[in-house]
């Protein structure tokens, strides 16, 4: 009797803690697959990845070049990759590793959230929307931004060493930083229109990123949230960057997986207009003297008369 008991207690654990923390992964289908995307199961050699193939916890998707990969779980999680990307999950538990290239995230709300994994820090999400770039080189940079919702990010090689990354902010660090560093602000609107994670294809949570854009913007605009790119060249070294907003130049260096703005046509030249020469006037020639009348013919001659 106490060993049912016990049973049943264990069981109905099990089923608060899922029932907290959502559905485990334990598969996703490729939804999206644009270019060079494969498949690559555990201790077996990769293969090309077709629309609506399942994966399943013990294989890796890699993408090669300019592609483009989106995995859906079953919860409606959704997993987006960017080029030369290598994503995998552990079956059972709600864990992400991404070894290599960039990521967006989104867990819809009240589905348990997850953790994404790369060699040096974790990031636990809750109904998030998130892009995570890892180059996991020893010098590589890690970059995380939240389009919407929070993030709490901890330092594996550090326990205890946490932040919290809130809506529209990034987080930018080397793999062999020992502590965080201050997250920066980033241009969500921009970010909404020129990252091609984000625009190639539809996204859930529309209505929190849409409250996070503009919830920035009012930031802006009550000058509470500085645009740096609005002020004097001699007045944006003197803000804090962690209250700046990135725009343009700047944002494009630090988004992840984003698309350069295009560079305005430069305006055609204005041709130098060519003088009109001025015609040497031709001198008018003088007219030629008047012939000298002829002289006078001699009277003939008369002889003299002699009486």
């Amino acid at each position: 009797m106490k060993a049912s008991f016990f049973r049943f207690f264990v069981l109905l654990v099990l089923f608060g803690v899922a029932s907290g923390f959502g559905a485990l992964f334990t598969e996703a289908k490729i939804s999206r697959a644009v270019n060079q995307v494969e498949i690559v199961p555990e201790n077996s050699p990769a293969k090309k990845a077709a629309i609506g193939e399942v994966v399943h916890g013990a294989s890796s998707v890699q993408t090669g070049a300019n592609s483009l990969a989106e995995l859906l779980f079953p919860d409606q999680t959704l997993a987006r990759l960017g080029a030369n990307s290598l994503f995998s999950f552990v079956r059972g538990t709600r864990d992400i590793d991404l070894g290599n290239g960039t990521l967006l995230l989104q867990v819809p709300k009240k589905a348990g959230g997850g953790v994404i994994h790369t060699a040096t820090v974790t990031a636990t999400i809750t109904g998030t929307t998130v892009m995570v770039e890892n180059n996991p080189k020893p010098k590589g940079l890690l970059k995380l931004i939240v389009i919407e919702g929070e993030v709490r990010m901890g330092m594996k090689s550090r326990i205890g060493e946490t932040t919290v990354v809130s809506a529209g902010q990034m987080i930018t660090m080397k793999n062999d930083a020992k502590s965080f560093p201050q997250p920066t602000s980033v241009d969500l609107k921009r970010l909404m229109k020129t990252s091609r994670l984000i625009s190639e294809g539809k996204l859930g949570n529309e209505k929190e990123i849409q409250a996070a854009v503009e919830s920035q913007s009012q930031q802006i605009s009550s000058g509470r949230l500085v645009n740096v790119d609005a002020l004097p060249r001699d007045n944006q070294n003197q803000q804090n960057p962690a209250a700046n907003v990135s725009q343009v130049n700047q944002a494009v260096q630090s988004r992840t997986d984003a698309r350069p703005p295009q560079p305005a046509p430069a305006p055609a030249p204005i041709p130098t207009p060519i003088p009109t020469p001025i015609p040497t006037p031709i001198p008018t020639p003088a007219p030629a003297p008047a012939p000298a009348p002829p002289a006078p013919e001699p009277p003939p001659y008369t002889p003299p008369h002699y009486p």
